[in-house]
């Protein structure tokens, strides 16, 4: 399925739009190409570090049913 587009206009410093420039032209893409990459990568990395608050409940339910496959072991 191909999903909808939209426009976003953005600022950025100088520097930061020169590095954008000059990377773009390095690897063959459009500035805004590499732009919407970056992009989905944060976005990746935050969806990740949401995920990963997750972990530590994950190990108590695992330490749990370990604690209980043990107890019906001893049974």
């Amino acid at each position: 399925m191909v999903e909808k587009k939209m426009r976003k206009g953005i600022q950025m410093s100088a520097s930061l739009g020169s590095w954008y420039e000059q990377k773009a032209k390095e690897i063959g893409i459009s500035q805004t190409s590499l732009i919407v990459m970056a992009m989905n990568l944060y976005k990746d990395q935050q969806e990740t570090l949401e995920l990963s608050k997750q972990v530590p409940g994950w190990l108590s339910v695992a330490q749990e049913i370990q604690a209980q496959e043990k107890e019906n072991k001893n049974d």
